[in-house]
């Protein structure tokens, strides 16, 4: 364990100050830490000592490296360097921000809007596509695993000590209790786990699948889909066919996946709900030949219809662009001088948490008379949020949401 003011050292002069531990998984401990002489901050993933570990570091290393020389892909966590620490191997990534499960958390452990799923699902399943099309299995698709980027906008995929090439002959355990598809669930139950001896059906794409859908569920019920139970049922096989102990998940998803009140004012709410239970139905499908491939996912309908994001969502998911929405008088915002000392006040007033890009006054449609500021780094648009929040500012108090990155350098602004 490292202490808060530890310094790692990499190749080029590079350093970077421990600032606190962020998590501790099965091979690695992982920190938040700043960049030296620089506002930035980076994950410092730190390994366990010992040859197994030191070879899970080499192979997320290779694996993170060769995605990214081929394609950038915006949905897979980018590795910025690596370095030894006290004979530790270390990977330092991007910084990302809040997991699945911290999202519902934040949520008050409800369900999150079908806006929010629709768009969280198509990041996820993007960087599903572009790893499957590579021919790489992640296997240990997971709420724990999959953390949104504040920077980029989008969710992103984490955490390869398990992921597999589809020509790999032998793998160990594969997949995290109750995301663990029912073939991988035989698989780690078996002794032997090779390709030629096991009798097993060999781990494949579906498994990822399977481990969405799971995560879907959680993402609209906040609750998980497979208790301990339900997950071990499937270990046993009679014949060619799983065990009559596996649980109908048909019928359970018929039960869980139906409209919310918190749907009710959104709009095809019944269609969006149908076609998102058909969409889990078909992920979790026990046979694996059923089972849709990440392209077939990304087609269906459920991703075919419009949504539009809730006012809580711009609440749950941090970004370098805040929006301010009621700091002009209506009848005001097209009185250029009364805009123009708005601006300056409110460039003035972010400005004592961080360095800002740009900031702009909506002037027309939804936009009208809303206050947008973009911040240099998330961390500092994060603590103006926390601090500016119900705040007084020239007789208004302060209404302040997160806003897209995407949509904001897109001038979608609303």
């Amino acid at each position: 364990m490292l202490q808060p003011g530890s310094v790692v050292k990499g190749g080029g002069g590079q350093r970077w100050t421990v600032e606190r531990l962020l998590g501790t998984g099965t091979c690695c401990h992982v920190y938040q830490a700043a960049v030296h002489r620089e506002e930035g901050k980076v994950a410092i993933k730190i390994f366990n000592e010992g040859a197994k570990y030191e070879s899970a570091f080499h192979r997320e290393k290779l694996l993170l490296k060769t995605m990214h020389h081929i394609l950038p892909c915006r949905q897979l966590v980018r590795a910025l360097a690596d370095a030894q620490h006290e004979h530790h191997w270390c990977l330092i990534q991007e910084l990302l921000d809040v997991d699945v499960r911290q999202i519902l958390l934040k949520n008050q452990n409800d369900g999150l809007s079908l806006h929010l799923i629709q768009s969280l699902a198509h990041d996820i399943l993007s960087g599903l596509k572009y790893l499957h099309k590579a021919g790489f299995v992640h296997a240990d698709v997971k709420p724990r695993n999959l953390l949104w980027s504040p920077q980029d906008g989008c969710m992103k995929i984490i955490d390869f000590s398990l992921t597999f090439h589809v020509e790999d002959k032998r793998l160990g355990r594969l997949q995290s209790t109750g995301y663990r598809a029912p073939e991988v669930e035989q698989w780690n139950s078996s002794t032997l786990a090779s390709s030629e001896d096991n009798d097993c059906l060999f781990p494949s794409k579906s498994a990822d699948i399977w481990s969405l859908g799971c995560v879907l569920v959680e993402m609209f019920t906040a609750s998980k889909l497979l208790t301990k139970d339900m997950q071990e049922s499937y270990t046993t096989v009679k014949g060619d066919s799983y065990t009559d102990r596996r649980p109908d998940l048909s019928k359970i998803l018929a039960r869980l996946i139906v409209v919310r009140d918190q749907d009710s004012s959104t709009q095809n709410a019944h269609i969006l709900t149908q076609e998102l239970r058909n969409l889990i139905t078909s992920m979790v499908e026990t046979d694996v030949s059923k089972r849709p491939s990440v392209e077939e996912c990304l087609a269906h309908g459920f991703f075919q219809l419009q949504t539009v994001p809730k006012y809580v969502d711009f609440l749950l998911l941090p970004s370098c662009v805040l929006r301010f929405l009621n700091l002009i008088d209506p009848e005001k915002v097209l009185d250029e001088p009364e805009c123009i000392a708005v601006q300056e006040a409110m460039t003035e007033e972010c400005a004592r948490y961080g360095s800002l890009k740009n900031c702009i006054i909506g002037q027309q449609g939804e936009s009208l008379g809303k206050v947008f500021v973009e911040f240099t780094f998330t961390h500092q648009a994060v603590a103006a949020f926390e601090r500016l929040s119900q705040k007084t500012f020239d007789g208004h108090t302060v209404l302040v949401t997160y806003f897209p990155s995407g949509d904001f350098h897109d001038g979608k602004l609303y």
